[in-house]
């Protein structure tokens, strides 16, 4: 009798920014996938991993007399029944029949949202949640930035809260207050970023960027407000944002400028 030690693997590739791969490697090891190989690129790395398939259920084969043996039970078994189906049943309540039993299913993983969206030179649409990567290349070397946007977040504002339209002049607050968990992080490999001609504004399916109105309270800012990105730190801040209605909800982030590069995030 021979074992069949054969391993099946199914195999994926994540496409993931550069200084992410150690992340999203824990993530997928913890459901039983291995690294085979990593392709870095100028931004994202591309990374190949496998993990076994799951084997088919083993069915245990009777062989030699005991094949007779189980034959026969079979066919005693069988001819009990037919007899006892051809004779009248006795009176009395009729036995419920048995409930038959669910087959057991392993339950595969669920795809979860790439980390990153795809960017265009000019503009790019991402989910809330993922990050966008702004390119920019200078004479002095290549900018990178990741910016990251998370869902809105509702808050109560505070008594001493400010509300400004797009003209700055100061306005009542609306029905819904809420603000962005923004980061902004440099990923350039020696080029530090200041925050000259960075913008964010946020948008509904019903007003317009004139008519929802910008939040400063405490913690929660409208405004992007850091002196300067060394490579590798960030920036995190609450963009804050007063409108009527959470109904199509957008942000978006503008670098170098409204006619730059814009990130828009959404549901």
């Amino acid at each position: 009798m021979t074992t069949d030690t054969e391993v099946n693997y199914e195999t994926r590739t994540f496409r993931v920014v550069r200084g992410m791969e150690s992340r999203t490697i824990k993530k997928w090891a913890d459901d039983g996938w291995e690294v085979i190989s990593q392709t870095p690129g100028t931004i994202r790395t591309d990374i190949t991993m496998r993990r076994p398939k799951p084997k088919p259920p083993i069915v245990p084969w009777i062989i030699g007399g005991g094949v007779v043996v189980v034959a026969l039970a079979t066919i005693i078994t069988f001819g009990v029944i037919s007899e006892r189906a051809a004779a009248p049943q006795a009176s009395g309540s009729p036995v419920p029949p048995a409930t038959p039993t669910a087959p057991s299913k392993t339950a595969s993983p669920t795809p979860t949202v790439d980390d990153t969206c795809d960017t265009a030179p000019a503009s790019s649409s991402c989910k809330f949640g993922q990050t966008a990567i702004y390119s920019d290349s200078t004479r002095d070397g290549e900018m990178l930035l990741e910016i990251t946007v998370l869902p809105p977040v509702e808050f109560t504002p505070s008594g001493s809260a400010v509300f400004f339209d797009n003209f700055a002049d100061q306005q009542a607050p609306k029905p819904v207050n809420v603000y962005f968990p923004v980061t902004i992080k440099n990923v350039s490999p020696a080029l530090a970023r200041d925050n000259d001609f960075v913008f964010a504004h946020a948008t509904n399916a019903e007003e317009g960027e004139s008519d929802v109105l910008s939040v400063s309270d405490g913690e929660v800012t409208s405004s992007v407000d850091f002196q300067s990105l060394a490579p590798g730190d960030s920036y995190g801040f609450k963009s804050g944002w007063s409108m009527s209605t959470l109904d199509g909800i957008k942000f978006t982030i503008s670098i170098d400028g409204l006619s730059g590069y814009s990130v828009t995030f959404s549901d």
